[in-house]
């Protein structure tokens, strides 16, 4: 039995309810890409993002292997691109990142441990 049938099992034979939860971490886990380089191509291709923010989120992704403070700032510009935006809104954004972005990337081992739970 390989690992993920091991752990599909596993799942299967846990309890279930309302006071179970199962939790991913997405970038990087669930999908092989990550979240927030989708999220700002679609501000730059929707020219949503200006001119030195996008020098500033280049010189940082271009850095490569982030501080947790570094990695911190780039999650805290997009966070604050959000301010004002409903529930429903983000999830839309979200959503329409997904089909059109990164959920090609699933990990398709990841996709049936999420279906599983």
């Amino acid at each position: 039995m390989t690992s993920l049938q091991q752990a599909l099992h596993s799942i299967a034979q846990s309890p279930d309810g309302p006071e179970v939860g199962a939790f991913f971490d997405y970038d990087g886990t669930l999908i092989d890409s990550y979240s927030a380089g989708a999220y700002f191509t679609d501000r730059v291709r929707r020219g949503a993002m200006g001119a030195a923010e996008l020098i500033d989120t280049l010189k940082l992704v271009r850095k490569g292997d982030l501080s947790d403070a570094e990695f911190g700032e780039v999650i805290g510009k997009g966070i604050l691109d959000w301010a004002g935006f409903t529930e429903d809104e983000l999830r839309a954004l979200w959503l329409r990142l997904f089909n059109t972005r990164t959920g090609a990337t699933v990990f398709p081992e990841a996709w049936k441990l999420v279906r599983a739970h």
